[in-house]
């Protein structure tokens, strides 16, 4: 295999991965710096209302990826104004590279993969459920879905970066979401008392000052009614904590993704929660019993 056969075989993969998405090769873009700029692949879709773009570069070496060649990526997806890069190589990458390509703090991310982890970028959900529904989670762009059970209880599910050790370590951070549900047992359960409910909750738990807002968001569903909350928590040295939280309505369960995050990654983690949000669907489980 050459470089040119190991590009198409990443075009053909991205094309089956995004199939609502414009899939574009050897694409020629003038980036802010008025130079013409080559892109390998330019995956362009919509997510909760919002125009994205995916730059991919296949990386055909004999040694793994460094720093060198993600700052020079990392250049290339801020010249031609891209949202999301992506680093595809096929001997693999330093830890120094990965960590980074997850670092940037500008409004644009960046991720490695192998041809393996390619594979499964897309294919990174589960399947959390309770009672006779469950629903089909994706995972975010670069990060994972943990279906880890909590001694005791706990959520159904975790997310978080790819490459972080743990949820516990996502914790350490202020960068995770985690998922539940609130069945509707009668018509009293609806969306807005379990948001009173919650609000009440959010006041009790959180000693600190707590100021509860619901900010306008581009997600539309035809099948159930969206809404995003967010509460900004001032702890008593100053330091502010965000609780983003989304919620669909679905007929028989309202399904909700709490999303922690500091104020220097909130807007780039908010895309992410309103991806999950947006892609979510409702499943119904049935439980087989088997006699003796």
């Amino acid at each position: 295999m050459d470089w040119r056969q190991y590009e198409q075989e990443i075009y053909d993969e991205l094309v089956s991965l995004f199939p609502d998405a414009h899939v574009l090769r050897n694409q020629s873009r003038i980036g802010r710096s008025g130079m013409m700029r080559q892109l390998d692949i330019l995956v362009e879709e919509r997510v909760a209302g919002r125009s994205l773009s995916i730059v991919w570069d296949g990386k055909y070496f004999s040694c793994r990826v460094d720093v060198g060649e993600v700052e020079a990526f990392t250049g290339l997806v801020r010249d031609v104004g891209a949202h999301k890069g992506v680093l595809v190589t096929n001997i693999g990458y330093t830890a120094g590279a990965l960590k980074r390509a997850q670092s940037e703090e500008w409004d644009i991310e960046l991720d490695i993969l192998t041809p393996a982890e390619l594979e499964r970028f897309q294919a990174k959900c589960a399947i959390p459920h309770a009672d006779s529904w469950g629903v089909l989670l994706p995972a975010p762009f670069g990060w994972v879905v943990d279906g880890s059970r909590f001694p005791g209880g706990g959520p159904l599910a975790t997310m978080y970066r790819r490459g972080l050790r743990s949820f516990n370590h996502a914790q350490h951070e202020t960068e995770f979401m985690y998922v539940d549900f609130w069945h509707k047992h009668n018509k009293t359960d609806t969306l807005n008392n379990l948001l009173a409910q919650q609000k009440t909750n959010l006041t009790d738990y959180y000693s600190e000052k707590v100021e509860v807002t619901y900010p306008p968001s581009l997600v539309f569903r035809q099948d159930a009614e969206t809404r995003i909350r967010l509460a900004r928590i001032c702890n008593k040295v100053g330091n502010i904590l965000l609780e983003y939280s989304g919620f669909i309505d679905f007929p028989k369960f309202i399904f909700f993704v709490v999303l922690l995050t500091r104020e220097t990654t909130a807007m780039r983690n908010l895309r992410k929660l309103e991806y999950v949000i947006e892609k979510a669907l409702p499943i119904p489980i049935v439980h087989l019993s088997s006699s003796a």
